[in-house]
């Protein structure tokens, strides 16, 4: 058997290239869905948990939704502009321990914790006290789908 010649092997680099494009691609799709979703299920625990939510007038809840529903299409936006390049992805050494997932890529993970810090933030510019935030688990998680 021979080795493989110059073209061989660019044309394989060039189809693992097209592969991976593809399924980060796929990945950053799932991810920019989701987040929106998480932001929403978040800031309605802390609402359901938090003795806060009885003084906001319905101004106020209108408020917190809009801004809810903003911030969550914004960080879609920001997933899928952040994490749509390879380069965001392709590690110089090996994932850290435990790297099956997501949350072991640290250049990803910093992306995604940027979501719960927001969301925080959401919530303590109207007023949810500390409890109330971490009643809320504000700690971005993987979809069970996404595996």
């Amino acid at each position: 058997m021979s080795d493989p010649g110059p073209g061989d092997l660019q044309e394989t680099l060039s189809r693992l290239e097209a592969r991976l494009r593809r399924d980060v691609g796929d990945m950053v799709e799932v991810l920019a869905a989701d987040v929106p979703v998480f932001v929403e299920r978040a800031v309605r625990r802390a609402f359901e948990r938090s003795e806060r939510s009885d003084a906001l007038d319905a101004e106020a809840v209108g408020a917190l939704k809009r801004e809810t529903r903003a911030l969550g299409e914004r960080l879609a936006g920001a997933i899928r502009a952040e994490l749509s390049s390879l380069d965001r992805w392709i590690l110089e050494g090996p994932l850290p321990e435990g790297g099956e997932d997501l949350d072991a890529h640290p250049e990803v993970r910093a992306v995604l914790d940027r979501v719960g810090a927001e969301a925080r933030g959401l919530l303590e510019a109207h007023g949810y006290p500390e409890a109330a935030l971490e009643a809320a688990d504000l700690r971005y998680r993987l979809p069970a789908y996404f595996v």
